[in-house]
């Protein structure tokens, strides 16, 4: 039988998780009253970030289980969940984020800030993704581009957008 830690190991090197990986991290967690191992934190992020996209609501519901797990998300959990609020319009949640960020003192790290540009701006939220924008001491082209995506996808003009990030 294989020990706990080469489970774990197994499903970290996963190139993406499949459901059914999560279900046997699930029972990983429970069998082994994992709940608060800083082992898990990779895998969260890994299985969170595998899921943002195809099937954000299923990311956010593995969130769901982390908190419960008395697990804190890092600098790599925020964007993954990010992208899922964006995916899904739920601009509450990514405002949520955005505040657990300010809290943690995750919201300096450029991955973070340029994640709630873009989930603003594609929640429809321009004034608060230019206000995000606006408080990073430090900008990359990232965080221009989610800032100029923002203006394209509420319909300003280009012209007036380019002009805002000179």
């Amino acid at each position: 039988m294989p020990s706990i830690t080469a489970e774990l190991a197994h499903l970290l090197a996963s190139p993406c998780l499949a459901l059914s990986d999560l279900h046997q991290l699930h029972a990983l967690i429970l069998r082994h009253n994992l709940a608060a191992s800083p082992l898990l934190l990779p895998a969260f992020n890994r299985a969170i970030r595998a899921l943002s996209k195809p099937h954000p609501f299923s990311a956010l519901r593995l969130y769901s289980l982390f908190l419960r797990s008395s697990l804190s998300p890092d600098n790599f959990t925020i964007p993954f969940l990010l992208n899922a609020s964006a995916a899904l319009s739920l601009i509450p949640l990514g405002s949520e984020l955005h505040s657990r960020s300010l809290r943690t003192g995750l919201l300096p790290f450029l991955p973070v800030a340029n994640a709630l540009i873009d989930m603003y701006g594609k929640c429809g939220d321009l004034s608060s993704a230019r206000k995000m924008f606006d408080e990073m001491r430090v900008r990359d082209v990232v965080s221009f581009n989610a800032l100029l995506g923002a203006h394209a996808r509420v319909g300003v003009d280009m012209a007036e957008a380019q002009e805002t990030v000179r």
